[in-house]
């Protein structure tokens, strides 16, 4: 954080506007990304645990690649790749097919625009299209557009490891009976290493509520379960057309991670029960795929549905920059290695039923 404040008083200073100007005599711009938000760096931002920061490239503020308050790198670090992005701007030269997703834009949620992306442009595969707010008027036609749309396309969903976690080669495997395997294959895991009693407890409930976010309806959606009863953990396997249809009429935002929900839950229970429920198993459950052990793509707001009643723990958590606090002292209480070493068994307990097809 002192280097992230050192940066913004280089960068919204008058002094540092004059000293930190990029190659064409403009200052540097910098942005903070915080709860979903994107705005320009002002010097009076409380910048705080979660938040990004975004600067023009050129800007150079590290020694030998790392981020110092002491720069003595004579370079600035690469720009970050743009992979499986496409950014269309909009301009005389924009393609017709795209240039009526222009006009569409004004009035069409984000959602409406991938469906109709994804038919206009099936070659594509699935992917997830984003509009500017920010619009550009047509004088000549007398109607407003949007400035710029943004595509960015998913791998290719049977060649990705999660997708196994959600799609299994042979019959659906039901939410209940996957979460009480893994659990109890995470027990047996712990007393093969020897690990503590206390540690083993939270290993076994952060196994047993890994994937609660599952049951969330729009997931549910995702795997064919409309109706057909209890929740389910994975779905039986499907073509990649089938997959990327049902992903898209899914509702769910693009990288949406169950984790992510399954996390909250549990804090909300940990909420009921705290001599039960501790952080060190909520963080494990939420790092149960490898993501959020610094923080989560996805705001309040975009992880949960209308009406939640966690709605509030869920802006604490992933808005207000708790999640990154706690994560940085279970870090400084347990020691980076052994919090991952715990996470991996819960890991290893649910591949290893994954690939048995539990």
């Amino acid at each position: 954080m002192r280097i992230l404040r050192q940066l913004q008083e280089d960068l919204t200073s008058a002094k540092g506007s004059r000293t930190t100007a990029s190659s064409n005599g403009y200052p540097h711009r910098a942005f903070v990304w915080s709860a979903g938000e994107v705005s320009q760096l002002e010097a009076s931002d409380n910048l705080k645990p979660g938040d990004v920061l975004v600067i023009d490239h050129g800007k150079v503020f590290t020694s030998e690649k790392v981020a110092t308050q002491e720069p003595t790198d004579r370079n600035a670090p690469l720009p970050v790749p743009r992979e499986r992005i496409t950014v269309y701007f909009n301009d005389r030269f924009a393609d017709p097919r795209i240039k009526e997703f222009f006009r569409k834009a004004v009035d069409t949620t984000s959602e409406e625009l991938t469906l109709r992306w994804q038919d206009a442009f099936p070659e594509q595969g699935l992917v997830s299209v984003t509009a500017s707010t920010s619009l550009w008027q047509d004088l000549r036609a007398n109607h407003d557009e949007a400035a710029w749309i943004v595509v960015e396309q998913a791998v290719e969903l049977l060649e990705d490891p999660e997708a196994r976690q959600e799609w299994s080669p042979s019959d659906r495997v039901y939410l209940k009976d996957h979460q009480e395997d893994v659990a109890q294959r995470s027990e047996y895991l712990c007393s093969r290493v020897g690990l503590d009693g206390e540690f083993t407890q939270q290993v076994h409930l952060a196994a047993l509520h890994h994937d609660d976010g599952k049951a969330d309806p729009r997931f549910q959606r995702m795997l064919g379960n409309v109706g057909k009863g209890d929740p389910w953990a994975k779905s039986e396997n499907r073509s990649n057309q089938y997959i990327r249809r049902r992903t898209a009429q899914s509702g769910l935002p693009l990288h949406w991670r169950h984790e992510q929900y399954s996390a909250l839950l549990l804090a909300a229970q940990q909420l009921e029960n705290p001599l039960e429920v501790s952080d060190l198993s909520v963080y494990i459950a939420g790092t149960s795929h490898g993501y959020g052990r610094d923080s989560f793509p996805h705001t309040s707001q975009q992880l949960l549905l209308e009406g939640s009643s966690n709605k509030a723990l869920a802006k604490r958590l992933f808005d207000q920059g708790y999640w990154e606090s706690m994560s940085q002292h279970l870090a400084r209480e347990y020691g980076t290695y052994q919090l991952a070493y715990l996470s991996f068994i819960e890991r290893a307990a649910d591949a290893q039923i994954s690939k048995e097809g539990r």
